[in-house]
């Protein structure tokens, strides 16, 4: 059995109804920051650097995928919003993170083939 490969990111914060001024603070998501992520049983967990318990975004209920522009801030990794819903809410969670573009081990492809399976 192999272990979890985690990886560095960082959380950029999830909006509600793609308001930016609208944040969604519930189940730990409510702090943006560095840390750590991983891929893991069909969620993508991220766990900030000090935090004890990750932040979990369950795949399946992901609507759509977003690859947007880089920003100075970002150290030139593009930014991924996840749209997804909960509780009838539309939410987008906006994550940098490594292993993007990693020929070995394409996130983006694993993203999409574990949560747009619908």
């Amino acid at each position: 059995m192999s272990a979890i490969q985690k990886k560095s990111g960082r959380y950029l914060g999830t909006r509600v109804e793609y308001k930016w001024w609208r944040r969604y603070t519930e189940a730990g998501f409510v702090n943006r920051g560095t840390g750590e992520y991983w891929i893991k049983d069909g969620s993508l967990f991220f766990q900030h650097h000090g935090s004890q318990h990750p932040i979990s975004l369950p795949l399946h209920k992901l609507s759509e995928i977003k690859m947007c522009p880089c920003r100075g801030r970002t150290g030139g990794v593009p930014i991924i919003k996840l749209v997804w819903q909960k509780d009838g809410r539309w939410l987008s969670s906006g994550f940098v993170l490594s292993g993007l573009v990693d020929k070995n081990n394409n996130l983006l492809t694993s993203l999409r083939a574990e949560g747009l399976r619908s």
